[in-house]
């Protein structure tokens, strides 16, 4: 009895590996459903020896809280992060957020963020290693793109149960940029291809905050890019956010017909223009749908 106790106190204890069992059983929960029974009834023989090593009994309904909040925005409706409000006691609200903002606006966007978030965790999932995405760009969490040198080395980044020195992370970011000198990418290339490339790791906290940095940057993008963006449709708004989050911009350069569309306020040519040829065709179907959901404009 006392060996059982002093290992679940090492267990409690080990931040590192608990946030990686977590990490895990988010990946389970993702795959199989949003309960204990949807993952125990329902995974093959390695994922429930997977969940069973990571303490799933023990973790999950922390697991689940987690995602619950993440969903939650009505307790914090002065900030887009909520989930960093309710976890990160160090949370600063950032300061260009408007406290007299329209409070319908900021209700919609609170909206916008949540769905925006789910839509990211149906087609993204979550990752704590590096992979490439479909067009070579270094890539994890929840889809974020951290292929640029200097935003990869600032990471932090876990060797086991320590912090990841600036040679290793050198390392390992020349040997996913050497993955894709070969080509060694796109759709035929899933995450999973990259997962033991290399030991390096992120904590479930970093994901987060990836995932809450790239929504505030593809929404301040989309607000200077379209000027009546807080006005649009809260589906056109979902679709705009996917996108810019998923290729870094919605330019008129690259989408004169989407943006002519949206200028016409036409519906049809808007349908005909969300299409994204490196995506997956789920991800391109529920993008059609959101549009084709628009009553009136």
């Amino acid at each position: 009895m006392y060996a059982l106790d002093f290992a679940s106190k090492l267990f409690r204890d080990d931040e590192t590996i608990k946030q990686r069992n977590k990490l895990k059983i988010n990946e389970l929960l993702n795959k199989y459903g949003e309960s204990r029974e949807a993952i125990t009834q329902n995974a093959n023989l390695a994922d429930s020896i997977d969940y069973m090593f990571t303490h799933g009994d023990m973790l999950i309904d922390e697991v689940l809280e987690e995602r619950r909040l993440a969903r939650t925005q009505s307790s914090f409706p002065q900030t887009p992060y909520p989930y960093m409000a309710r976890t990160n006691p160090n949370y600063v609200l950032p300061n260009n957020i408007s406290e007299t903002e329209n409070p319908i606006i900021k209700e919609k966007r609170d909206i916008l963020l949540e769905r925006a978030k789910n839509t990211i965790n149906n087609f993204e999932g979550i990752t704590d290693y590096f992979y490439l995405d479909s067009v070579g760009n270094v890539t994890t969490a929840r889809g974020a793109n951290v292929d640029d040198y200097d935003t990869f080395m600032k990471l932090n980044i876990l060797k086991g149960n320590r912090l990841a020195n600036n040679a290793e992370k050198n390392y390992a970011y020349n040997l996913l940029q050497k993955q894709k000198r070969k080509g060694n990418y796109g759709l035929n290339y899933p995450a999973t291809y990259y997962k033991n490339l290399t030991p390096l790791r992120i904590s479930l906290t970093t994901v987060d905050e990836l995932t809450n940095k790239h929504l505030a940057k593809a929404i301040h993008g989309l607000q200077k890019t379209f000027a009546e963006f807080d006005d649009f449709p809260l589906p056109l708004q979902e679709v705009l956010t996917d996108i810019y989050y998923n290729t870094g911009n919605v330019s008129s350069l690259n989408w004169p017909n989407l943006h002519q569309g949206i200028k016409n306020k036409d519906l049809s040519l808007i349908a005909d223009n969300v299409h994204r040829k490196d995506v997956q065709k789920p991800r391109n179907d529920w993008a059609l749908e959101r549009i084709r959901s628009i009553g009136y404009w």
